[in-house]
């Protein structure tokens, strides 16, 4: 049983999240206001852990990967069958309830290597570092973990000085 929630934009997605918690999306890259990876960024700060998919246009899946460098899940070109976009929205839902920290850190620092002048890299460095928050339970237990979230986030701000996410 899914339970669905429509958003026509992308600013109707992110009041969305703002709203209610969700396990995953579905994005389309041409949406009103906002493009699909804009707004992939927007709610992958909300919630790093919501799991992404997105729908490309036939010639459009360079933009795809890049929404896949940025976090999103998977991504389908269009049209799509529906078994096949049902199949990867559960393989989403999957992986978000497994919190895959340690894939999603080597995502991001695959990322990061490859691209580290990118626009991008500032935002991959930030998911890493929300990455190793989103883990600790106790603070007074976890100091491994908080050590390296304080160590990802001063990455951030040394590397990225200029970025929205040194200055969150």
């Amino acid at each position: 049983n899914i339970d669905v929630t429509k958003a026509f934009s992308g600013a109707e997605a992110i009041q969305a999240l703002r709203a209610q918690e969700f396990d995953v999306a579905v994005l389309d890259l041409k949406m009103e206001e906002m493009d699909g990876i804009e707004t992939l960024k927007v709610l992958k700060i909300m919630d790093p852990r919501l799991a992404v998919i997105m729908l490309t246009g036939h010639g459009s899946a360079e933009a795809a990967e890049q929404g896949m460098r940025l976090g999103a899940f998977d991504y389908l070109t269009k049209p799509c069958e529906l078994e096949e976009l049902l199949g990867k929205i559960m393989q989403a839902y999957a992986h978000h309830q497994n919190k895959d920290y340690e894939n999603s850190r080597s995502a991001a620092q695959r990322y990061i290597d490859f691209y580290p002048t990118d626009e991008d890299a500032a935002y991959a460095q930030y998911l890493l570092a929300l990455s190793y928050y989103d883990q600790i339970e106790e603070v007074g237990r976890d100091q491994g973990l908080t050590f390296q979230a304080l160590q990802a986030l001063r990455t951030v701000i040394e590397r990225y000085p200029d970025s929205e996410y040194a200055r969150s």
